[in-house]
């Protein structure tokens, strides 16, 4: 049996970039990690407590909180690459 799997170009660019962001990534101060339904910034002196597992990686969109890192500036550069950037997906119609 043969299944044929379609993606859209432009999910089909996110999943590579996503993937590109993976290879690449280290944990480092400034990731978001999610402990008992809270975010938490990592710090110098809570790194010690997480891995790479733990790290949260967000969805771009409204009100989202985005680590203040590598991360933040490597999601500002993919939305540029479709000319959006962070304030894009303010007051989008529901």
């Amino acid at each position: 049996m043969l299944i044929r799997v379609t993606f859209s170009t432009p999910s089909l660019v996110g999943v590579f970039n996503i993937a590109k962001l993976l290879v690449i990534y280290i944990i480092e101060l400034g990731d978001l990690i999610l402990e008992n339904d809270f975010i938490v910034t990592i710090k110098p002196e809570n790194m010690h407590k997480y891995s790479l597992e733990d790290v949260v990686l967000p969805l771009p969109g409204n009100k989202i909180q985005y680590p203040n890192n590598f991360t933040r500036d490597f999601y500002a550069e993919i939305l540029a690459e479709d000319d959006l950037d962070f304030a894009s997906f303010e007051n989008l119609p529901k």
